[in-house]
């Protein structure tokens, strides 16, 4: 390799990473000051990256959240997320109750978390499905068992969908349990948002598919992408109702 060629691929390392890690102070900076003075996150202490979600998805949400105010809530994956909805779904100031729907698969992790932030949560629901061997194509990841059913049986249009889980994907598929409940847990105002956006071929997969479940019903969608640190790009897709939601 020729020293030009050598400078060029140093000067790609550093800055590389140095702008990764200026991008994730950037959604830290516009987070924390979007929340300073919020009326219903009372407990501001969050602890986002590694396996949690980025700032820039909290950022997202919590403008969804209080944006919006929507009244029905489903998070796929317990966690930071769940102790910003679940004070939403305490505190926000609506004439109606919120209904904020959390599935999770492992109970020992429901039960450390609910021991430390229980108080954040009083009026969420949880529901506890394992996880099961699923397939397609050859491939095999995780689903969460009984999970079509379970959404049935809630009767709920949701205004939000939080896909943060399962954990368990493929190379090519996961987190596809939302896909056979589409588009009838959908309300008319809606957003889904996709954790782990960006080098995961099996989300953008799964978002390729809710993409062609809500074109082939006739909704109208619009898309947006709120990069982030490697994987942890966001992804969202909001009804034309809410479509100043695509660009925060």
């Amino acid at each position: 390799m020729s020293i030009k060629n050598k400078l060029k691929t140093w000067r790609k390392r550093i800055l590389g990473e140095d702008f990764t890690m200026l991008t994730e102070l950037y959604w830290a900076q516009i987070y924390n000051s979007t929340i300073q003075s919020s009326d219903w996150l009372i407990n501001k202490a969050i602890s986002p990256g590694r396996w949690a979600v980025g700032y820039n998805y909290l950022y997202v949400l919590y403008r969804v959240l209080d944006d919006m105010r929507p009244r029905h809530i489903l998070e796929l994956g317990l966690g930071q997320s769940t102790k910003v909805i679940g004070q939403y779904a305490m505190n926000c100031n609506l004439s109606g109750p919120v209904a904020h729907v959390v599935v999770e698969h492992d109970r020992e992790w429901e039960e450390f978390f609910l021991k430390r932030n229980r108080d954040l949560c009083k009026k969420t629901k949880f529901l506890t499905l394992p996880l099961i061997d699923a397939e397609k194509q050859g491939e095999k990841f995780k689903a969460y068992q009984g999970f079509k059913e379970a959404i049935q049986k809630l009767n709920i249009k949701f205004n939000v969908l939080s896909i943060d889980g399962p954990l368990g994907s493929g190379i090519y598929w996961g987190r596809r349990d939302i896909l056979p409940c589409l588009p009838e847990c959908l309300a008319q105002d809606f957003i889904i948002i996709f954790d782990d956006f960006g080098q995961r071929k099996s989300v953008a997969s799964t978002l390729k598919e809710t993409e062609e479940i809500l074109r082939q019903n006739k909704i109208e969608y619009v898309k947006g992408i709120y990069p982030g640190v490697a994987h942890k790009g966001v992804c969202v897709l909001a009804s034309t109702t809410w479509k100043f939601l695509t660009s925060l």
